[in-house]
């Protein structure tokens, strides 16, 4: 029988899910791709390293988000306001799961060590779909000192390497350098034991901040990347940010994405090089099959 601290936790994120997932948005951000472009040329996006978001306010945070969108205005028309069923359960003045918590140390007061795992999404708004991989429990927390947990370059999770989003195309491409990785992870020394990290999931709320709201993986465009749990409909992206009790701090919940989305939650890499083609639409397409708004491509070496 599941717990009760458990069960209300669950409930709570689906009813938050529900009332996220019907809110009206007045405000729709648009990308300027396909009949919308500005231009031609292929965008190249720098990317950011995870960052501190420990009690911030929401307003601070999301400027911080906004400020990175501006950075190219040849990618966007319009305002852009950030979407409120997507950021507007975020709590002010509370801690968020790190990337040493979340990677390392797991539920618990020690949840919140390191920068935000959540700003390698947030702080990244035109990576519209990441791979976000599961690496929990490989690490020796004993072997890590303020020096580790506090660097945003340890290798904690897959870092992308590059990002472009081609707009005439309607295309984005990021990559992958996980045979990197696994040098980096193994050269610490701080492993619990010889391991290769080959399974991931989908963030893709940032997708749907820019209108994008179904997403479907596309197996059979796809290389060496196979789907455990695969699905003949495009899924609606209800993931978002509230605070909640999974990080199991003693005192109070933490900022942090719900929910998982079975759909896009399994995914496998079998080998290398390998690529994952995600389609996008705006709206829920009539079949797969259908032409998506946007092609989004994980490219892993």
């Amino acid at each position: 029988m599941m717990p009760l601290k458990v069960l209300l936790q669950t409930l709570s994120t689906a009813i938050i899910t529900l009332l996220f997932s019907v809110s009206a948005g007045a405000q729709e951000n648009v990308l300027a791709i396909g009949k919308a472009a500005k231009g031609s040329t292929a965008t190249s996006i720098p990317l950011n390293l995870p960052v501190e978001f420990n009690y911030k306010t929401r307003a601070e945070i999301l400027a911080m988000r906004s400020r990175e969108v501006a950075k190219f205005p040849s990618l966007f028309n319009g305002k852009y306001i950030p979407n409120n069923s997507i950021f507007g359960a975020i709590e002010d003045a509370k801690p968020w799961w790190g990337t040493a918590g979340a990677a390392v140390f797991d539920s618990g007061d020690r949840s919140m060590l390191g920068p935000s795992e959540e700003s390698r999404f947030v702080m990244n708004p035109y990576l519209l779909v990441a791979a976000n991989p599961g690496a929990l429990g490989i690490w020796n927390p004993g072997l890590f000192t303020k020096t580790q947990i506090n660097d945003p370059s340890f290798p904690f999770f897959w870092q992308p390497s590059s990002l472009k989003i081609d707009p005439l195309r309607s295309l984005g491409t990021v990559s992958y350098n996980i045979s990197e990785f696994q040098r980096k992870i193994h050269a610490t020394k701080m492993l619990r034991m010889p391991v290769q990290i080959n399974r991931f999931s989908l963030v893709a709320y940032n997708a749907r901040d820019f209108g994008y709201k179904f997403i479907y993986f596309n197996p059979d465009k796809s290389i060496n990347v196979l789907n455990d749990n695969p699905t003949t409909e495009a899924v609606f992206i209800r993931q978002f940010i509230h605070c909640g009790g999974t990080c199991g701090c003693s005192t109070t919940c933490c900022n942090n994405m719900s929910p998982f989305i079975e759909e896009i939650d399994r995914l496998r890499i079998t080998r290398l090089p390998a690529r994952a083609v995600v389609y996008l639409w705006k709206e829920s397409p009539s079949s797969i099959k259908s032409n998506p708004d946007m092609v989004f491509l994980l490219e892993f070496r």
